[in-house]
């Protein structure tokens, strides 16, 4: 728009001259002339250096783990003084966890050295971390085979979707910068959705509520035969809501209990709670 403009300056102002001298010259001509002025005044860009190429992402620097400093304090312990892998430390410290709750303090010794535990928790206490934390290094300090899909290498029931979807939530978070898949079973929704990724990917932890994994089982989505570390959450709520059954259906497929890690977690330990540690675990602490 704006060459136009001035071509049109110069085409008029040629015109003007040219009535004055008697000149009588045709208007195309003119026309010509001004839009061959108005190309050479026009100023030639040049590219910039690099353009046209895609901007180039800045590497972040790699994350160490004496970034992550925790300094001692006296009755408190850190995860640092558990000597963990530093991908699991990498979770750990965009989580904030700092020092270890007392549920922590007093379990996660034994479920690293693979124990296994009869843990007193409710919700809130940090036992989720617990146990995830401790499936976590003892899945990356194993030797690792070929991974097979819908065959989990640890096993964690919750008696409801919303545990599980938490617990879940909770482990693809701590093992972010670790190579193992976390999958979920659950009932009330993404029945296909859930069936195709166990189906078409290797999973090293599945959460699980008992009826929806009893149903894969039954199905061969999945098969428990390598599942050597088994966790049950709130084990209370597993006898009040009636799910004992399925449970020990759950454990009949998996390795024998001198064979495997229990950890059984619950909010009370009543005689119903003890009698079933007593037939699932061996010499729990």
């Amino acid at each position: 728009m704006k060459n136009r403009q001035i071509r049109d300056k110069i085409v008029a102002r040629r015109m003007r001259q040219r009535r004055k001298t008697g000149v009588i010259a045709s208007s195309f001509w003119i026309r010509q002339e001004a839009v061959a002025l108005v190309s050479v005044s026009k100023p030639v860009s040049t590219p910039a250096p690099g353009a046209g190429q895609p901007p180039q992402r800045k590497k972040k620097p790699k994350w160490s783990q004496s970034a992550f400093k925790v300094e001692p304090q006296e009755g408190k312990v850190r995860f640092h003084d558990f000597k963990l892998s530093p991908g699991l430390m990498h979770g750990i410290a965009d989580l904030g966890f700092r020092y270890c709750t007392p549920i922590q303090d007093k379990a996660l010794p034994g479920v690293i050295a693979g124990k296994d535990i009869l843990g007193r928790a409710s919700t809130g206490t940090g036992k989720s971390a617990v146990f995830l934390i401790g499936i976590f290094q003892q899945l990356i300090r194993q030797q690792q085979g070929k991974r097979k899909n819908g065959c989990p290498r640890a096993l964690i029931i919750a008696p409801t979707r919303e545990l599980v979807i938490q617990i879940a939530k909770d482990a693809k978070a701590i093992g972010k910068y670790l190579p193992l898949n976390v999958g979920e079973a659950y009932g009330g929704t993404d029945y296909q959705k859930q069936m195709k990724q166990l189906k078409n990917r290797p999973v090293d932890i599945l959460v699980a509520t008992p009826g929806r994994l009893l149903d894969f089982s039954r199905k061969r989505v999945v098969n428990l035969r390598e599942a050597a570390i088994m966790v049950i959450d709130e084990a209370d709520r597993m006898l009040d809501m009636g799910f004992i059954p399925d449970v020990r259906s759950i454990i009949h497929q998996i390795p024998n209990r001198d064979k495997r890690q229990t950890l059984m977690f619950s909010a009370t330990f009543t005689e119903d709670v003890k009698r079933l540690a007593s037939q699932w675990c061996t010499a729990p602490i």
